[in-house]
């Protein structure tokens, strides 16, 4: 574990020696990201440009005597404007492998598309509003039905800090049956500089039907780096709080919007 962490800290911080040479100009229109966290973003891509968000993420849980550990790259988001307040999403998670107590398993994940709407700028009380509406196409193996999810993206800019959270909801293939569940997340954002963001996170997933699928609580933080206006990247941790959330899972990754 202390090997995971060392190595993608040390791969964060030599992405970041590449980069410190880089002509950075910073004004209102930097790029915004979806990623690292849990937390969508309230913002669309302006007509015209597109943003594509990937990255690595390595999870280990110690349950009942069983370890697991499970890896996901390169979680590829597209995104896509089409107005200045609507934007075309496509979403794969890529290949993803499962060691579970010496035995492996691996494959690709389904592929998703959606669409993000911006409904409302900050003003006053009133904040950021958007909406999120996904479906996704089974293309992996062990899936053969289509799951389709909702998401409701609010925000507040105060200066150097930031409030967000989501309320989403989502019909899933589960293991037995298919299962609806609501999730939610509370994500405190904060600039250290002008290049340097952090944030801290709470997210939760829960069933709402008598499933196999357990609910989840977890905790999260990371850091941001802005290279210039259009790239930035990322590194975060996080872990459960309870016994069905993964003991720990950690990442790293880069947006780039043109």
């Amino acid at each position: 574990m202390k090997k995971i962490i060392s190595t993608l800290t040390f791969i964060f911080i030599f992405m970041l020696a590449l980069t410190s040479i880089a002509n950075a100009e910073f004004n209102d229109e930097t790029i915004v990201t979806d990623r690292p966290d849990f937390t969508e973003s309230s913002h669309t891509i302006n007509s015209g440009h597109y943003q594509i968000e990937a990255g690595y993420t390595f999870l280990n849980n110690d349950d009942n005597g069983e370890s697991s550990r499970e890896h996901t790259l390169p979680e590829i988001l597209t995104r896509i404007g089409l107005t200045d307040k609507t934007e075309l999403r496509l979403l794969f998670t890529g290949y993803e492998r499962s060691d579970v107590e010496g035995s492996r398993s691996e494959g690709v994940s389904d592929f998703g598309i959606g669409f993000k709407h911006r409904i409302s700028k900050q003003e006053g009380y009133l904040p950021d509003i958007s909406t999120i509406g996904e479906l996704f196409i089974p293309t992996s193996e062990d899936s053969d039905e289509l799951s389709v999810g909702f998401k409701f993206i609010w925000s507040y800019d105060l200066e150097r800090f930031s409030l967000a959270g989501n309320i989403n909801f989502s019909a899933l293939e589960g293991e037995e049956e298919r299962f609806l569940e609501y999730a939610n997340s509370v994500a405190l954002g904060f600039s250290l500089s002008d290049r340097i963001g952090t944030y801290v996170e709470y997210f939760g997933l829960y069933p709402v039907d008598d499933v196999v699928e357990p609910s989840q609580s977890l905790l999260n933080g990371g850091f941001t780096y802005l290279v210039n206006n259009d790239l930035q990247l990322d590194i975060r941790a996080g872990f459960g709080l309870n016994s069905a959330a993964a003991d720990g899972f950690y990442g790293l990754g880069f947006s780039y919007r043109r």
